[in-house]
């Protein structure tokens, strides 16, 4: 059957599939948001680990009107902005978290980058004169493909994904501009965006975007073949963009210095490194029952872990190569028709970057890793596998053309031979020549004992074999096989990833709340993980004690081991939590006054030979008077980032507190500049006279200040960019004045239209 003799037929698929998209769209958004219609959150691996609490605390402050800056709830103290992912200087954060409450305003921004892929993916595919049923397409492939799903708990990183399709889209615009003028909104637009991918927090993922722009950029140069008048415009876009974003990037990057990653060893930075074997995801997706290949192994060193044996592992994530069973079959299309491809430029970008990303995504088992995590970028970022990325929204792209040529053939009337087609049954013949030798091959090689059972073999050899003869019978012009093989693609990749999402936890925030029992509601207290507990779990933060202890990015390098009941008993932890919550024995207060320092290079050697109730080791040499150190120091305000204390001292003494030390903090005693020194190598200690008085610290780092100085003025610029623009007239030479009056004359005088038609007509023939 075929649509000879149908004009209509082409264009009636096509509304078909385009509503078919929707639909699909639609119904995955609504399971993706099903959980927020009872109340619930995505607790998953990071998301109920860090992001819900540090953002339970960020929508806290902005309720009170504290500064959010400074988390003294972990680390004994934490510089929150610069670890970076919550945001803290997103507009878009400071609205939701404002208008909404918490629940609603998590699940809104977990959603939103979903359609906003779409979205962006599609328009771009749009603009590259795509049509409307294969930018849909490639745009649902990009939203519910494997990363962008499968990275749902790291929300940062799917919100800077969705900034990724309005970047090229920009950057398209800006390239293909005939003026200044005409590239002065799509520069503005993307400095701004490049500034919002910068504000959320999570630079590896910003990283790969530069990359994808960067080819993109370098494939529309060599389609255009003229010289780069766009340069400037694309550049000056970037500075301004990085300017926007100076507010976080420049406290992240001291906090960068001052955390346990400022020199990462190649070991670590090959972490998480994406094995070859992988590659076996896009002809057997259901082979094993994580889905992944991931055998045991030393992600770093003192770190074993086992094969990956169901979709709760954590490396399933990272590994998830699978980005739809068209993928290998379309791949093989479009290198059938590629000296006839009409959107080969756009397809060579795809492939390009789809196989760079897939040779960084190797890492450690890759030989081009001993280059590569040396260079600038790459020298910072462990997991080598999250470039997948790249694999995953080329993929997208080129399943979006090869489908657009399988339309424009039928159209067209052509109808492929037999002998043409031949490669397309390759990816069929390798998914069963793979699930033969892992049934009956080396057991060891293959995981047997995590191998999926044998309907879960079949189905995915099924649906090669399906997709494969749905593209024959396309090439063939057959009228169903297209719509047939959009709904596949979407049936496919929604299952594929609703199941592994269905697989992770959710939860109310009050039942998680009661599973963190409260003990004691003092401020002044703080608490260490007990035997047992899991020590990634900030929610105990919420427990009515600070932690000691945490989970972050970017952790604070600490000079004292907090294993040691020492250690414990200067940071003030009076509880260890856990299950069950126990009380520790002698903690010392968050505030006291010290009549001996000593100077220590080593506090965590040094500790155990002094007694810090009425001691203190210093980083530098301080002058006290000799007496008892008596005097309550009283805290009178306790808040995110600022410290007041009253101090009545009987001599010169050493007012300790159990904060952390940074240099972001700033003190001063009577309104009067004081010194921070270093106590016990993790805390702050301030030279307090005799007499009373009062202490007030604040957390006002320089980085903080000098990166908002930039963004405003970046702002200043992006905004007057346009504007400048539309006032700019280029003054006219004698000669266009001329031409310019002349036809400005002529069109002052009555003409009869079909005479000059006609004039027009013969002139141009």
């Amino acid at each position: 059957m075929d649509d000879r003799g149908s004009a209509h037929h082409p264009g009636h698929g096509r509304r078909i599939r385009v509503e078919l998209l929707l639909l699909a769209t639609v119904a995955l958004l609504a399971l993706m948001a099903a959980p927020s219609l009872w109340g619930e959150v995505y607790t998953t691996e990071d998301l109920g680990f860090f992001h819900v609490p540090l953002r339970i605390f960020f929508a806290r402050c902005l309720a009170t009107g504290a500064d959010p800056s400074w988390c003294p709830q972990l680390f004994c103290g934490f510089d929150l902005h610069g670890e970076g992912q919550i945001g803290l200087a997103h507009p878009w954060h400071h609205f939701l978290y404002r208008a909404f409450q918490f629940e609603t305003a998590l699940n809104l921004e977990f959603l939103i980058s979903y359609p906003a892929t779409m979205l962006g993916m599609a328009w771009l595919l749009r603009r590259r004169g795509l049509p409307i049923d294969a930018s849909l397409l490639g745009g649902f492939m990009a939203a519910f493909g494997g990363f962008v799903v499968y990275h749902y708990m790291h929300v940062n990183v799917v919100g800077v994904v969705a900034h990724i399709p309005f970047a090229l889209l920009a950057i398209d615009a800006i390239m293909r501009g005939d003026s200044a003028r005409s590239r002065a909104w799509p520069g503005a637009a993307l400095a701004a965006i490049t500034g919002s991918q910068l504000l959320l927090g999570y630079p590896q993922a910003v990283f790969f975007s530069t990359i994808i722009e960067g080819l993109y950029a370098a494939s529309v140069w060599v389609e255009l073949r003229g010289r780069p008048r766009w340069l400037t415009a694309l550049v000056c876009a970037k500075v301004l963009g990085l300017g926007l974003g100076a507010v976080q990037v420049l406290p992240s990057w001291g906090a960068l210095a001052e955390s346990e990653r400022s020199a990462p060893t190649a070991e670590f930075l090959g972490m998480l490194s994406l094995p070859p074997a992988n590659t076996i995801q896009w002809l057997v997706p259901y082979l094993f029952e994580s889905r992944v290949y991931a055998p045991g192994e030393d992600l770093v060193p003192g770190w074993r872990v086992e094969p990956a044996s169901s979709l709760s592992d954590s490396r399933v994530k990272e590994y998830g190569l699978y980005n739809g069973i068209a993928v290998p079959v379309l791949l093989a299309w479009v290198l059938v028709r590629w000296k006839h491809l009409r959107h080969r430029h756009l397809a060579g970008w795809a492939v390009a970057v789809a196989g760079l990303g897939l040779v960084l995504a190797f890492g450690k088992y890759a030989p081009i890793f001993e280059l590569t995590h040396r260079l600038p970028g790459f020298n910072v970022f462990r997991a080598p596998a999250r470039f997948v990325l790249l694999v995953h929204l080329a993929s997208a792209v080129l399943v979006a053309v090869a489908f657009a040529d399988l339309s424009t053939l039928r159209s067209s009337g052509n109808r492929l031979s037999w002998r043409r087609l031949w490669p397309l049954a390759l990816p069929t013949i390798g998914s069963v020549a793979i699930v033969a030798s892992a049934r009956f091959g080396s057991p060891e090689a293959w995981l047997a004992e995590h191998q999926a059972p044998l309907g879960a073999l079949i189905l995915s050899v099924g649906l090669v074999a399906t997709a494969s003869g749905l593209v024959v019978a396309a090439a063939r012009r057959v009228s169903w096989a297209p719509t047939a093989l959009a709904v596949l693609i979407a049936l496919d990749l929604g299952a594929y990833s609703m199941t592994y999402l269905a697989s992770g936890s959710r939860a109310k925030l009050d039942l998680l709340a009661a599973f963190h029992p409260v003990a004691t509601r003092s401020n002044a207290e703080r608490a260490v993980f007990g035997p047992g507990t899991l020590v990634c779990d900030n929610l105990w933060m919420f427990s009515g004690r600070g932690l000691v202890e945490g989970y972050a990015g970017l952790t604070p390098v600490r000079r004292l081991d907090y294993s040691k009941p020492s250690s414990r008993r200067v940071a003030s932890a009076a509880w260890s939590v856990g299950h069950p919550t126990s009380r520790l024995p002698d903690p010392l207060p968050r505030a006291r006054l010290v009549a001996e320092a000593r100077v220590s290079d080593d506090p965590n050697r040094d500790l155990d030979t002094i007694d810090p109730a009425i001691v203190a080791l210093v980083d530098r040499p301080v002058t006290l008077d000799a007496g008892e150190p008596s005097g309550d120091p009283i805290i009178v305000r306790d808040r995110p980032g600022e410290l007041r204390v009253v101090v009545d001292s009987p001599g010169r003494r050493l007012l300790v507190i159990s904060e952390r030390h940074h240099h972001g903090w700033t003190a001063r005693v009577d309104r009067q500049p004081a010194e921070i020194l270093r106590a016990y190598g993790d805390f702050m200690a301030i030279v307090v006279e005799e007499g009373r008085h009062m202490v007030h610290l604040r957390f006002q780092p320089k980085t903080l200040a000098a990166g908002k100085a930039i963004s405003i003025a970046s702002m200043t610029l992006v905004i007057a960019w346009p504007i400048g623009m539309r006032r700019f007239r280029r003054p006219r030479t004698l000669g266009q004045r001329a031409i310019f009056q002349g036809v400005h004359r002529r069109s002052a005088v009555p003409v009869d239209s079909s005479r000059s038609d006609a004039r027009e007509s013969a002139t141009s023939e």
